[in-house]
């Protein structure tokens, strides 16, 4: 890039912020973000300043060690004031949508659903397919975690078409993966698998390395409905290694607990020990969703280690953490390894309660799904040892 004009080479620096993002180079985007910021300030161009700091902003959740939920939030706020004024849509709609993340993080959803919302309606006006895809793909996982399946899948349906239509083939892998984990949940796990392995494929040959880390771990999750452990933990692994690369830390926490869960069941406790003390260490004091899910598998491996009073605590703690968020889908984990820990212990009375909300969670799949299969096989085989 050369020397001049220099609002044209800081235009070209915005662009390679995105790439450095998308390639996992995280640290690198903010750091030349808090430089770029500065220069166009001292430019006036409003545009590339809110560009330079939304890749601040995007950066703080995944790896700031000072980093923040708030703090993320604040910087963004200051991209789309900037961005707003200066009537840039295209960064309007990447400082909305991550905005977005917010509610998301903080298990108040329908904050986040008035976001994505209107990063789709800016999509619209812009008339870009891709951008409408994502946000799409983000609205039909607001309607999953709040219970509200068919209208998720409906939504994840139609970004893998817009995502086809807005010829990026990125966005098209987004969308197919996320489509392709509902599909394994409410109807066919191979086929669901088939679809996310498609999307994911795409992705690592693009070099989408952090939507690539998240579909990995989720890929890997599949595998374990399947009781194909080796082949979990081979998806969980590389997950985990690309965060490590990336040196992100907002999915960790869950590659870790996922890890956890795989090698207790394969009956490598120290393992087990290892992942499920990680994952709760790294996760974020506000990552609600996170800290219930890294409680619950602690409160699992403690349970192995015959710590059963600590155990307890830690899944019941898990339990109301989540319940204390929108988040209700996904509320069956948390229940189900209450449930099997109850049983476990010889307390059938007290896990009925549990099983009850389990299964009622599950059901929101649909009578037949591969999840609702799932959930039974796993509280019949511990009921079976009580016996």
């Amino acid at each position: 890039v050369g020397p001049e004009p220099a609002d044209r080479r800081l235009d070209i620096e915005c662009l390679l912020l995105d790439a450095e993002y998308n390639l996992g180079r995280t640290q690198r985007a903010k750091e030349a973000g808090l430089r770029i910021a500065a220069a166009a300030r001292a430019l006036g161009r409003k545009d590339l300043e809110g560009r330079a700091i939304l890749a601040q902003g995007r950066t703080l959740w995944v790896n700031d060690p000072e980093g923040s939920a708030e703090k993320a939030l604040g910087r963004l706020a200051e991209a789309e004031a900037l961005l707003r004024e200066a009537g840039d849509l295209r960064y309007l709609y990447e400082t909305v949508f991550h905005r977005g993340y917010g509610g998301w993080w903080y298990g108040n959803l329908e904050d986040a659903w008035g976001a994505w919302n209107e990063a789709r309606e800016i999509a619209r006006k812009l008339g870009d397919k891709g951008r409408e895809a994502r946000a799409c793909t983000q609205l039909g996982g607001v309607r999953y975690h709040q219970g509200r399946v068919a209208e998720a899948k409906e939504l994840r349906r139609q970004a893998m078409e817009l995502g086809a239509k807005a010829g990026s083939r990125m966005v098209w892998a987004l969308a197919t993966t996320q489509y392709g984990f509902l599909v394994a949940f409410t109807d066919s796990i191979d086929e669901g698998l088939r679809l996310a392995e498609s999307g994911s494929a795409v992705q690592e040959e693009a070099g989408d390395l952090v939507e690539l880390a998240a579909s990995l771990n989720q890929i890997g999750r599949l595998y374990v409905f399947k009781a194909m452990m080796a082949q979990a933990i081979t998806h969980f692994e590389r997950a985990l290694d690309l965060s490590v690369q990336m040196q992100e830390t907002g999915y960790r926490p869950e590659i870790h607990r996922h890890l956890a869960q795989a090698l207790l069941e394969l009956g490598d406790l120290p393992g087990a020990v290892s992942h499920a003390e990680a994952g709760a260490h790294i996760v974020a004091d506000d990552d609600w969703a996170s800290i219930a899910s890294t409680k619950m598998v602690l409160g699992l491996v403690r349970a192995r280690q015959g710590r059963i009073v600590e155990a307890e605590t830690l899944l019941r703690d898990a339990v109301a953490v989540l319940e204390r968020t929108d988040y209700i889908a996904v509320r069956w984990q948390q229940y189900l390894a209450l449930s099997e820990f109850l049983l476990a212990e010889g307390r059938q009375e007290e896990a009925r309660e549990w099983m009850q909300k389990t299964r009622a969670i599950a059901a929101l799949h649909g009578e037949h799904s591969p999840l609702a299969a799932y959930v039974e096989g796993r509280l019949a085989a511990v009921t079976a040892t009580q016996r």
